[in-house]
């Protein structure tokens, strides 16, 4: 499934007077990086505000494939996954590269945090989260959800499966 990360607030460089957003680092420079966080002073951590792409799933894995035994033990790669294994180096399957990474284990979403110098989220975490602050049911509140807001319903939202990052700002 998808996940999300999240940054200590003591382990994170933020610019003078930024202090609502910052953009973490891999911990590979050459890397390309797409997620944002953000900071929620109130909760006291630091949160994806994007799933993690297939795309910077895909550099991740060809950052880490030498290292690690069993790669499929961190995510499934083929024809039914987000990400595909092409003349020996990962690729986001074509038309999927914004999309959220799919069929990740924990011990792959573990190992990208580590990578990403962050840790996934608590559960606490994860719900404070989801629920924003105001502790709604959603995170744009308590009405039910529909295509606007989040990738929802089959084909309501005109997406068949994943929808590219980003892709329902008035679900934030």
């Amino acid at each position: 499934g998808e996940f999300i990360f999240v940054l200590e607030p003591e382990e994170t460089e933020r610019a003078p007077g930024e202090d609502q957003r910052v953009n973490p680092q891999p911990a590979d420079p050459e890397a390309s990086t797409k997620s944002e966080s953000i900071i929620e002073k109130d909760y006291g951590f630091l949160i994806d505000r994007y799933e993690v792409t297939s795309d910077l799933f895909a550099d991740f894995l060809n950052t880490q494939a030498s290292r690690v035994q069993n790669i499929e033990d961190w995510v499934m790669v083929g024809p039914e996954a987000s990400i595909e294994r092409i003349e020996g180096r990962f690729v986001a399957r074509g038309g999927l590269e914004d999309h959220p990474v799919t069929y990740v284990s924990w011990f792959g979403a573990v190992a990208f945090c580590e990578w990403q110098g962050a840790k996934l989220p608590t559960e606490g975490e994860w719900q404070q989260a989801c629920q924003g602050m105001e502790g709604g049911l959603y995170p744009w509140g308590n009405s039910q959800p529909t295509g606007e807001l989040a990738n929802y319903s089959g084909m309501q939202d005109g997406y068949d499966g994943t929808a590219p990052v980003g892709s329902y700002p008035k679900g934030e």
